[in-house]
């Protein structure tokens, strides 16, 4: 995804690292598992609305619209954005249970 269509400037990687570490039940030997319950833990904890805020610098204006919409699927959007702007590797798992899908993200920690 090109920098120019969605940021600024440049999205430093280690806020992301920094808020998985926190969020992330246990991170696995190699990489964060990011799933609905870890949003729902950044939810409790309150985290989501600083890591948001603190975003909007580095998005465009007419692309912040990314930033306010609340659901697992809006911030897993805003996540890979910055993922794929910072080259960062994850790979995304597809579980089903009870007839019902859920996406989990495994995402590299350094």
């Amino acid at each position: 995804m090109a920098l120019n269509y969605l940021f600024t400037k440049h999205v430093p990687i280690k806020m992301v690292l920094e808020l998985l570490k926190t969020i992330c039940a246990s991170p696995e030997k190699e990489a964060f598992r990011m799933d609905n319950n870890a949003y729902k833990k950044m939810l409790f904890l309150k985290l989501d609305e600083p890591f948001l805020k603190t975003l909007e610098e580095y998005y465009h204006l007419s692309k912040r619209f990314y930033l306010h919409r609340e659901s697992y699927k809006s911030f897993m959007t805003v996540l890979r954005q910055i993922l794929k702007s910072n080259s960062h590797p994850y790979t995304v798992e597809l579980k089903w249970s009870h007839s019902e899908h859920e996406m989990v993200y495994w995402i590299k920690s350094d």
